[in-house]
């Protein structure tokens, strides 16, 4: 098996040779020498042993250098690459035999892709995606063609220049089909492993690709209360007794009757608050594209929803009341935003003699599903 001219470049053993290493990009600074090299003229992809991250046989090859000495592979292995792409297949060496690895770009362009050389960046694509990315000097002869376990020491820099569009692409799609939750709500529930289905979902991804929509942003808006500076004089005794009465009226009392404690305050609301999230990036299997979100005395109940349509919105509500009175909790007042309709407002007063309360535009702060819908986000 032959192998490309830049092979001899990389024995580092081999003193004779008139190859040796390139000033490579400064973007790596010392940890250059360690990214793999991009290669047109490689027979195959070959990886140094530390670089491999698998190794799925013992199969050997031998290798003839330019120069007329040969080196064995010490087996096989595989590199990880983006959907829909295969992985590509490697042979593996032991470090001292090679001193960079090469990446065959017809492992790529096999595939489809199409590979871009300029003077600063290569650029590897498939359907108009960018699967991979290398860099060089303008001055320099080799482009290098980081794994996609390899990170250069300060990729910090590297990111505030130049965007990883696999990745970005990749966590602004699940940030949207979670339903456009806060950065921080996110980064929480991958840290709980909430979403440890989701393969390569990590919080360092996450970081260095924040999404910045604007449905994250008009959805959890929130205001402040009013009343908390207030300089209302406090009310008389007789007012005191009088609201306390009424507050005992309103709430229900669970009691520890072992000891005779009180243990808990539960608030008994009549009211029931209905939202509908935003739409999804992608329609599901049974052709659902929203969710509606109920809460009711702190229960959140979710359902799905096909469209805005009146007719899926009142199916949808209908299932959520339905399933409050199997449990035997009935309300009696229907709270939800100015999205409505003739037919929805028919069913809940004609139908189940329910009041209907619309919160005030542009001021949702009273209606508690928009605050539901971001706890169930996360759930």
């Amino acid at each position: 098996m032959n192998i490309s001219k830049t092979m001899l470049s990389l024995n580092k053993h081999n003193k004779d040779d008139k190859f040796s290493y390139n000033s490579l990009s400064s973007v790596y600074n010392d940890n250059t020498k360690n990214i793999p090299i991009a290669d047109t003229g490689a027979t195959d992809t070959f990886i140094r042993q530390s670089d491999a991250t698998t190794h799925t046989n013992d199969t050997t090859i031998q290798v003839k250098l330019p120069n007329g000495n040969s080196i064995q592979s010490q087996g096989n292995g595989k590199i990880n690459t983006p959907a829909p792409l295969s992985p590509i297949s490697t042979h593996i060496f032991n470090d001292k035999d090679l001193g960079r690895s090469l990446i065959s770009i017809a492992d790529y362009c096999n595939q489809g892709c199409t590979a871009v050389f300029t003077d600063k960046k290569l650029t590897i694509k498939h359907n108009n995606k960018i699967v991979a990315t290398g860099y060089k000097e303008k001055n320099e002869k080799l482009w290098n063609l980081p794994l996609p376990h390899q990170t250069p020491s300060n990729a910090a820099a590297i990111n505030n220049v130049i965007t990883h569009t696999h990745n970005a692409d990749y966590v602004a799609f699940w940030h949207a089909t979670l339903g456009s939750p806060t950065i921080k709500t996110l980064l929480n529930a991958v840290r709980k492993n909430y979403l440890k289905m989701i393969p390569k979902l990590t919080t360092s991804i996450i970081s260095a690709n924040i999404p910045n929509i604007a449905a994250t942003a008009k959805g959890h808006l929130h205001m402040n209360r009013q009343g908390i500076r207030s300089t209302k004089l406090y009310p008389s005794t007789a007012e005191e007794e009088d609201n306390d009465l009424q507050m005992e009226q309103s709430y229900a009392y669970a009691v520890d009757y072992n000891d005779n404690m009180l243990t808990q305050v539960i608030d008994i609301s009549p009211t029931i608050h209905t939202d509908l999230t935003g739409k999804f990036p992608v329609t599901s299997h049974k052709g659902n594209n929203y969710v509606q979100v109920s809460e009711y005395n702190g229960y959140i109940h979710m359902v799905p929803q096909a469209t805005k349509s009146a007719s899926d919105h009142l199916k949808a509500l209908k299932l959520t009341l339905e399933f409050f009175k199997a449990s035997g909790n009935i309300p009696t007042i229907q709270r939800m935003d100015n999205e409505t309709s003739a037919i929805v407002n028919e069913y809940l007063q004609k139908e189940v003699h329910m009041k209907i309360e619309l919160v005030p535009p542009n001021n949702h702060r009273t209606l508690h599903a928009e605050r539901a819908i971001q706890t169930a986000k996360i759930i």
